[in-house]
């Protein structure tokens, strides 16, 4: 049998399996307990009326005519040839081996309780027997037996449903306040980093461990609001030294070591700009409104084609379907400006490049320059302005907008770089 793997399913699997042991115990031992009763009552019953014939014997003498009750008789039986003195009631047969004593004895035969002992009547040894037929109408303890122990087989039955029901709503209260618990542990992420595990409803067995875990987000968010104010910080350092390099490299007199300083030092801008824009992800929200993902690309479009034309490529615009979406105008346009720019800029001249909106809030970028044999992940680490970190944002706006972005090579060249995004 397998065991349930839930809190939930063990405490549930446990109590049915106590219920059904009291169900099948619990009916057998007052069955037990009832049949003793009923053996006791009988046998006081026999034994009394015994004690009033023997009475009646002594004071009247042996009287062949005396009365006995529906479902009942009593024989009195010579001890020595166990030939029969009196009889009245059912026909009662002496059963030869047994002897009783003065005192009494009660057994059973077949379908009779039977109680007898041995009497001297007027100097006769003689022995009393005095039985009862279970299977009269009048003789109702063993069917009253019967009777309550299915009935109360039935009402265990009952009991057992209900207290499994009743198990299951109070179970089933106590783990909301888990659930919730789960709920808000979902919640805390990057820009939710402030939310916290709500300890109180929850089981005392489990508000240690959340107590801890809230300890664990604690030190969690420290760590994390002192590496956005690292990245934040030294972005906005290098600015001015950047732009100072910049400006220093405009006066070298040589063209080619001009142009190749001014390129390396745009590079290294653009590094730290994205820098700063990583860490002012981490730590906003966005304002989401309907965005037509379609215009937004089309308005990068416009700024990028230029470039894609002086660098000698071919490039195509398509829009396969609306494209409206809830999200951060700007945001997405940083996405599409990243896609697009790394397949102009790390691309040769003669590449062509295909950038399609649709069906649906996506945007695709494919081209076929650079040729096969190099990893997907590092070419595209490698094509991304800002040594890589233009993927890492696509990838954390994209995750703001409940969507992701994938890049796979293309055969026999190329690469196709696709970013999803939630509808609304």
């Amino acid at each position: 049998m397998r065991i349930p793997r839930s809190l939930f399913g063990r405490a549930l699997a446990l109590q049915g399996g106590t219920l059904l042991l009291v169900a099948i115990t619990l009916p057998l031992l007052l069955t037990l307990v009832l049949h003793r009763t009923a053996e006791e009552l009988v046998a006081a019953s026999l034994r009394r009326e015994a004690s009033e014939l023997t009475q009646q014997f002594t004071r009247t003498g042996i009287n062949p005519h005396m009365s006995q009750p529906h479902g009942r008789g009593y024989a009195l039986f010579d001890t020595a040839t166990g030939a029969t003195i009196v009889a009245g009631g059912l026909a009662v047969h002496r059963a030869f081996e047994l002897r009783p004593p003065p005192q009494g004895i009660f057994t059973h035969s077949g379908s009779y309780d039977i109680f007898a002992r041995h009497l001297v009547l007027h100097g006769r040894p003689t022995d009393l027997f005095v039985e009862q037929d279970k299977h009269d109408p009048v003789v109702i303890v063993d069917d009253v037996v019967r009777s309550v122990s299915w009935r109360f087989a039935a009402l265990v039955g009952l009991i057992m449903l209900a207290s499994l029901g009743a198990s299951r709503l109070v179970l089933g209260r106590m783990l909301d306040s888990t659930r919730r618990a789960a709920q808000q542990a979902s919640a805390i992420g990057p820009t939710e980093i402030g939310v916290r595990i709500d300890s109180n409803g929850l089981p005392s067995e489990l508000q240690s461990l959340v107590d801890r875990v809230n300890d664990a987000f604690d030190r969690l968010a420290l760590a994390l609001a002192a590496q956005r104010d690292f990245a934040r910080h030294v972005a906005h350092e290098l600015k001015t030294p950047l732009a100072i390099l910049s400006l220093r490299a405009r006066q070298v007199a040589d063209p080619d070591l001009r142009g190749s300083l001014s390129d390396m030092i745009a590079r290294a801008d653009r590094v730290v700009e994205q820098l700063a824009e990583l860490a002012r992800l981490d730590c906003t929200v966005p304002d989401f409104h309907e965005v037509d993902l379609a215009e937004v690309v089309r308005t990068v479009m416009e700024q990028r084609a230029i470039l894609a034309i002086e660098a000698g490529q071919s490039i195509a615009f398509d829009v396969r379907s609306d494209a409206l979406m809830k999200g951060h105008a700007g945001l997405l346009a940083t996405v599409a400006e990243n896609l697009i720019g790394n397949a102009i800029h790390h691309n040769p001249p003669g590449t062509r490049i295909s950038v399609t909106v649709g069906p649906g809030p996506r945007l695709e970028v494919t081209d076929d320059g650079n040729g096969p044999g190099t990893a997907v992940g590092d070419r595209f680490a490698q094509r991304s302005d800002g040594g890589g970190l233009g993927l890492v944002i696509v990838q954390r706006i994209c995750t703001l907008h409940g969507g992701k972005v994938s890049v796979t090579a293309m055969s026999p060249y190329g690469t196709r770089a696709l970013a999803c995004f939630a509808a609304n």
